[in-house]
C-alpha cells in the first residue's frame, strides 16, 4: 500500500512538472537559450487610418484645390484592390456619380503586386463600372478615379505619377 502511495505521489509530481512547463517558451537547442515571443502584426488600417496617409491627404488637397470637394461614403468593397482595406469618396454635386477610391496596402512593394494583377485597360470582364477607370498607384496608396475630369485626373497624376491601369 505504501508503494503504491509513493507511485501515485511521483506521478503526481511529474504531471505537475510537465503542465508548468507548458506555458513556457521552448528553448532554442543551438543557444540553449528561450525563444522570444512573437512580433505583434500591425493593426488592420481602419477608415480614419487610411484618410491621413500621406498620399491619400496629398490627392485629396489638391482635387480640393480645384473646387471640388470629396464627400466620404465609407469603405471600398472593389473587388480588385481588396482585401486590404479601402475607402471611397464621392465627388461634389456636379461629378455626382464619380468616385475616388483609396485602398492602403502593407507598403509600396504589396500595392505594386497588386498593381500587376489589374489589366493595363482596367477592364476586368466581371466589373461594370459607374465610369471610365483610372488606376494609380501613390507609394503604399491604390487610387482608382472612376470618372473623366481633367483637374482631378491632373491632381492625380500630380501626387501619383501616370496611371498605370485603365482608359484614358
Amino acid at each position: 500500500m505504501r508503494l503504491e502511495k509513493n507511485v501515485i505521489g511521483l506521478c503526481l509530481l511529474i504531471m505537475l512538472v510537465g503542465f508548468a512547463a507548458c506555458g513556457q517558451p521552448a528553448p532554442d537547442t543551438a543557444t540553449n537559450e528561450t525563444s522570444s515571443p512573437p512580433t505583434p502584426t500591425a493593426a488592420p488600417a481602419t477608415a480614419e487610418s487610411i484618410a491621413a496617409h500621406p498620399a491619400v491627404v496629398q490627392v485629396l488637397q489638391r482635387v480640393e484645390s480645384q473646387g471640388i470637394q470629396p464627400q466620404l461614403e465609407g469603405e471600398s468593397l472593389v473587388e480588385w484592390l481588396l482585401p486590404e482595406p479601402g475607402i471611397s469618396y464621392r465627388l461634389t454635386e456636379h461629378l455626382a456619380k464619380e468616385r475616388l477610391v483609396f485602398h492602403l496596402y502593407a507598403d509600396a512593394a504589396g500595392a505594386a503586386a497588386r498593381a500587376a494583377i489589374i489589366p493595363e485597360s482596367g477592364d476586368t470582364g466581371m466589373t461594370d463600372w459607374i465610369d471610365v477607370p483610372h488606376f494609380f498607384q501613390c507609394d503604399a496608396v491604390i487610387a482608382l478615379y472612376l470618372g473623366t475630369n481633367d483637374q482631378v485626373l491632373s491632381a492625380l497624376t500630380e501626387s501619383c505619377g501616370p496611371q498605370f491601369a485603365g482608359r484614358s
